[in-house]
């Protein structure tokens, strides 16, 4: 009996061999949203080092033949099985992150190691330069910073599991940022409304807000503006509604494979003027290769699929692009507004157009060699917004690449 078990193993995993040499490797990892480790690099340094004998185990672990499949079996097993109590419980993640199954259609990230709180100093120095520019150019310049799902649903995890990360790098964020700069504090904002009203905000199996908690972010944002800059920006004109969506399910942004344990289906909505005619004026221009702006088709790139079995956080909104302009002659103020944002900011879009007869919208983590000073030069914009999710916010290493001079 042992003999033919120390076969079959041997044998399970010389076919295993053989296919991973025979499959191609996969650059990304479509359940779970993350890029996949490559063929490690052999040098004597690397060797001595121990990193190429983690690197290969990376890229072993990675390129395993039908990965997905067996995530997909484990995922399950773990969700029904895992600690002997269905839908509440942690799944093992990538990246820093695991999963907490709060009840049958509720995902919550969990923080990975507590994040130093020295990351607000990192991005201070890159807010003190930038003010620095608005002082001899003389711009506007305003900072957002929205609750991500982690931090606005906190409290719905076990207490082992709860920290004020966010919170704490974004107060001594704010206690240092120079007086000048408009500062919007969308987290403190949401965090006076109770938990059951934050459940409505945001998205069951994906880590962004949907669109009622974008619409709850934008009245913040609009509020803001009027108040410190004097701004048109009443959005009672418009009469926004709920228009629902007609979506199968969505496909988380964690783990796109996530969603498979739940049947339930979320109800969601779009929030926007009930007049849908006052965005047709409304203009799109994007780069080519070149960098030169071209006219583009608004449905190319605005809510480019709405119902099926694939739909997710992205699709239903505006989708990362490196470089947006909306053009809109009738909106409420002749005001050019920058924003250098992340994926939070896809859901305000393009309602945020209504405000501003120009907006450009800049997502920094694909326009590679992006210079702060040449483009406020170059567009002689009014406003600079920064505009980021208080997770996304303590990824320096995404977010804090482009150039300021």
């Amino acid at each position: 009996m042992r003999k033919i078990t120390a076969m079959f193993i041997v044998s399970l995993t010389v076919i295993f061999f053989i296919l991973h040499l025979a499959l191609p490797d996969r650059k990304n990892s479509f359940i779970e949203n993350r890029s996949l480790a490559q063929a490690p690099v052999l040098s004597a340094a690397r060797v001595f080092s121990g990193d190429f004998r983690n690197d290969t185990n990376n890229y072993v672990s990675d390129q395993f033949p039908f990965r997905d499949m067996f995530i997909k079996a484990y995922m399950t097993l773990t969700a029904k099985h895992g600690n002997g109590e269905t839908y509440k419980q942690i799944i093992e993640g990538k990246n820093g992150y695991d999963y907490y199954i709060y009840d049958e259609n509720q995902i919550l990230s969990i923080y990975g190691p507590k994040k130093d709180i020295g990351l607000a100093d990192v991005w201070n120095k890159k807010i003190t330069a930038i003010d620095d520019l608005r002082k001899e150019l003389n711009f506007d310049f305003v900072i957002d910073l929205v609750p991500s799902k982690a931090e606005a649903l906190n409290p719905m995890l076990p207490a082992r599991l709860q920290h004020n990360t966010d919170k704490e790098i974004k107060d001594r964020f704010f206690s240092k940022t120079p007086r000048d700069i408009i500062k919007i504090d969308t987290m403190t904002e949401f965090d006076k409304k109770p938990l059951d009203e934050l459940k409505k905000c945001y998205l069951n199996t994906d880590n962004h807000w949907n669109f009622y908690g974008a619409y709850e972010g934008f009245k913040v944002l609009c509020d803001n503006l009027h108040r410190t800059l004097n701004l048109n920006t009443s959005i009672a004109p418009y009469n926004f509604t709920e228009v629902p969506i007609k979506q199968n399910t969505i496909v988380g942004a964690y783990n796109r494979n996530l969603g498979d344990l739940f049947t339930s289906t979320e109800k969601l909505a779009y929030y926007q003027p009930s007049d849908p005619h006052v965005f047709d004026d409304l203009k799109l221009y994007v780069l080519d290769k070149d960098k030169n702006e071209k006219q583009a088709k608004l449905s190319d790139y605005i809510a480019t699929k709405t119902s099926g079995p694939d739909v997710d956080y992205e699709s239903l909104c505006v989708a990362d692009y490196d470089y947006l302009h909306f053009v809109n002659p009738k909106a409420m103020n002749h005001y050019s507004l920058v924003v250098i944002k992340d994926s939070f900011f896809d859901a305000e879009v393009p309602n945020i157009s209504l405000l501003f007869d120009n907006v450009y919208v800049i997502d920094t983590r694909y326009y590679k060699n992006f210079n702060v000073y040449n483009f406020m030069k170059d567009t002689r914009a009014n406003g600079l917004m920064l505009f980021y999710n208080s997770t996304a916010f303590m990824k320096v290493e995404d977010h804090l690449t482009y150039d300021v001079r």
